[in-house]
């Protein structure tokens, strides 16, 4: 995984900045992580991993997320507040939204404000449908 980080002084770099798409995931498991994160950068995305939700809003912030796949199993990680955060951004608003689980589906608190829902295990064919409907949802 990729972290792009131009200088302040370096103007140059910032136009290349805003031509990157980020994708960013948050609490994943370390397998899952070893199947996303190459799907997503194979597909050009650069890849930030977050390990918690305080983690994910700083990287969030600083950087125009195109694509979240999220862990939302456990409800006292923040993960709803974290999905609003991102939803009335208006920068990151739109946002494809993926939660993770190991259930059929998302918890019914956060099901309505994602995009999309994986179930664990997460296999290749997985991401690539995901990136399918993320570029059908954009016009990619």
């Amino acid at each position: 995984m990729r972290s792009f980080e131009p200088q302040a002084d370096d103007s140059s770099r910032d136009v290349v900045r805003q031509a990157v798409a980020y994708a960013l995931i948050v609490a994943l498991d370390e397998r899952s992580r070893q199947v996303v994160a190459p799907a997503l950068e194979g597909m050009g995305f650069t890849v930030l991993a977050a390990r918690n939700v305080a983690d994910a809003f700083g990287l969030a912030r600083r950087h125009p997320i195109r694509i979240v796949l999220l862990e939302c199993t456990d409800p006292a990680m923040g993960m709803l507040d974290l999905v609003y955060r991102l939803r009335s951004d208006p920068v990151r608003s739109n946002a494809y939204i993926v939660g993770v689980t190991a259930s059929e589906a998302p918890p019914s608190s956060v099901a309505l404000a994602l995009n999309a829902h994986i179930r664990r295990p997460i296999t290749t064919a997985d991401v690539a449908a995901l990136l399918a409907a993320y570029r059908d949802r954009h016009g990619v």
